[in-house]
């Protein structure tokens, strides 16, 4: 379901829809693909016999893995390597307290009766299923605009999700926690990628977030809408 967004993603972020620039984009990914596919193996298999979530399993194998593969590289590559990380350390400091806070705020969320009893007041479950995934979806693009963390929208995503019951399946809730996750990624102020990108090219947060960003966002969020009411559609005439 992931591989299927992305690819839709993907294609919908190109201006042109022709197979001549579709391919390019793909070949330009192709030489990360594998080490991508085998760090995906290795988190499910380190889940599997250990227990640990994904992030723990990233936080505890990344050191490692980076000097394994650092190990077999030139004496220069390795020197660079290590200029280069002790001199970013310094600036991590407000990127983790901001993580750490955006964590606990969205365990605080989802644990809150009086939030969990206003979603229930809220009337949502009442509602059609495509509906309830179009205001899920668009409520995540709403949390990433006003600057909450992709781990808070993806928390309040799971307490929403949850007061609905039964109206949405596992796999469309897991679709709901992704794109909510993307919104934060690609629009919110405290996602990681946007304070990178907005330091390395000195881009203003307004014009980074609600440009081409959030019109991509809303396209993105739209297709996926459409794409799930036709095919909850069919599954119902079925």
């Amino acid at each position: 379901a992931g591989l299927v967004a992305a690819f839709m993603a993907l294609c919908l972020s190109l201006r042109e829809w022709r197979l001549t620039r579709i391919l390019p984009a793909f070949a330009l990914v192709r030489s990360i693909a594998l080490p991508i596919f085998l760090a995906a193996v290795g988190l499910i298999l380190i889940n599997l016999a250990t227990g640990l979530s994904g992030m723990r399993a990233i936080i505890l194998l990344t050191p490692l893995v980076v000097s394994l593969w650092l190990a077999w590289q030139p004496s220069s590559v390795r020197t660079a390597a290590c200029r280069r990380v002790w001199a970013e350390v310094g600036a991590l400091g407000n990127t983790m307290w901001l993580f750490a806070a955006s964590i606990t705020m969205g365990v605080v969320l989802s644990e809150t009766p009086a939030f969990l009893s206003a979603l229930h007041r809220s009337g949502l479950a009442s509602l059609s299923s495509p509906l309830i995934f179009a205001i899920i979806a668009f409520l995540s693009i709403l949390l990433a605009i006003l600057g909450f963390h992709p781990t808070v929208i993806g928390s309040i995503v799971v307490a929403l999700t949850a007061v609905v019951g039964e109206q949405l399946e596992p796999l469309t809730v897991f679709l709901l926690i992704l794109f909510g996750w993307h919104c934060g990624v690609i629009l919110s102020f405290s996602s990681l990628s946007v304070a990178v990108v907005q330091r390395e090219f000195d881009i203003p947060f307004r014009s980074l977030i609600l440009g081409q960003n959030l019109r991509f966002t809303l396209a993105f969020g739209g297709l996926l809408t459409i794409v799930y009411a036709i095919i909850h559609t069919l599954l119902a005439l079925t």
